[in-house]
C-alpha cells in the first residue's frame, strides 16, 4: 500500500491527539517510535491495515468512531492538501465519483491485484452505483470516505448501501 495511507494517519493523530499519541500508536503495532513514513513509499500492507485498523483502542475509541473521524480527516483536510490538482480541477462530486478509479490508479500507479478499483456507473439520471473492489476490506472506511466527500464538495446525497463495498449515490 502507498505510504500516503499511513502518512495519513500519521497526521490525523499528531495533529488531532498529539506526537505522544502517535508514538503510542506505532507501540500498538509493534513498530519503532522513530518509523518514518514517506508519502510515495511502499508500506507493508500489515502496517497500514494495522494502523487502520488496530490503533482506534489507544485513542480511546471504537473502531467505527475511529474510522469516521479518520475519513473526515482524510477527505476534508489531508487529501485536498495532497491531491491538490484533482480537488482544483473537479469541481462537482458526481464528476469526481466518476473520474474516481482514474485518479486512484493515476495516484497509485500500481495495478496489482490489491490495489483497490472502483466500478461506477450510472443507474439513471441524479443516481449512481460505485462498487468498491478490494481485498483489503475496508468497507467501512469508504462508506465515511463518501460522506465526508461529499461534504467538501457542498452536496447533498442520499447514500444507500447495498451490500459491502456496493452504493449507490443519489444527487
Amino acid at each position: 500500500m502507498r505510504g500516503t495511507v499511513a502518512k495519513c494517519v500519521e497526521r490525523f493523530v499528531v495533529e488531532t491527539y498529539g506526537a505522544k499519541a502517535w508514538k503510542d500508536c506505532l507501540q500498538q503495532v509493534n513498530l519503532p517510535a522513530t518509523y518514518n513514513i514517506s508519502v510515495m513509499s511502499e508500506v507493508d500492507d500489515r502496517i497500514s491495515l494495522r494502523l487502520l485498523n488496530e490503533i482506534h483502542e489507544v485513542l480511546g475509541l471504537t473502531h467505527e468512531t475511529y474510522t469516521d473521524k479518520l475519513a473526515k480527516y482524510w477527505m476534508l483536510v489531508y487529501a485536498p492538501e495532497t491531491y491538490k490538482p484533482f480537488y482544483r480541477s473537479i469541481k462537482t462530486l458526481p464528476d469526481f465519483l466518476q473520474k474516481l478509479d482514474w485518479i486512484h490508479q493515476f495516484m497509485v500507479k500500481d495495478n496489482s491485484k490489491n490495489t483497490p478499483r472502483f466500478s461506477v456507473k450510472k443507474i439513471a439520471e441524479g443516481l449512481i452505483q460505485i462498487e468498491y473492489q478490494s481485498e483489503r476490506n475496508l468497507h467501512v472506511l469508504f462508506k465515511y470516505m463518501l460522506i465526508y466527500l461529499a461534504e467538501y464538495f457542498k452536496q447533498p446525497v442520499q447514500i444507500k448501501y447495498l451490500n459491502e463495498g456496493v452504493v449507490q449515490v443519489g444527487f
